[in-house]
């Protein structure tokens, strides 16, 4: 007698061990998709004293570019809080770009004049998945 309890006590553990266990995996967060910021700009070479219009699009990291299609994985690319700074390479002023984004907000555009030939460092920094996250351009104006 004792041992059929204790076997029916172990049964009933495993087989709620397991349902929780199930329960637990259909409730988890969504997978982590790692994102990584594309940049363009046009002219391309960048002339000084030319108006250069900068693009910058979340694409999946290893991907493909999120060209604009209502797929699953778009609103794996959502950023927020975007800001970007331009300065010169050699250390000198930094300042704010302002940002234009499209309408589903997975692509970011600015416009900057550079007034002298260099080198010139691109900072844009976006909250991902509750994260800070910068991503960090160079671009050369002749």
């Amino acid at each position: 007698m004792k041992t059929s309890k204790i076997s029916l006590i172990l049964s009933l553990t495993f087989f709620l061990t397991v349902l929780i266990v199930s329960c637990d995996k259909k409730t988890a967060e969504p997978e982590h998709v790692a994102i990584d910021i594309e940049m363009s700009y046009t002219p391309n070479p960048a002339v000084a004293g030319t108006v250069i219009t900068i693009t910058f699009e979340p694409v999946v990291a290893g991907g493909a570019h999120n060209d604009g299609h209502d797929d699953a994985s778009d609103e794996h690319l959502t950023i927020s809080m975007v800001t970007c700074e331009i300065g010169s390479h050699d250390g000198g002023s930094h300042s704010d770009m302002a940002l234009t984004k499209d309408d589903l907000g997975n692509h970011y555009e600015g416009t900057r004049t550079f007034d002298e030939a260099g080198h010139y460092e691109i900072h844009f920094n976006y909250m991902h998945d509750d994260e800070m996250l910068e991503k960090a351009f160079e671009i050369e104006v002749l």
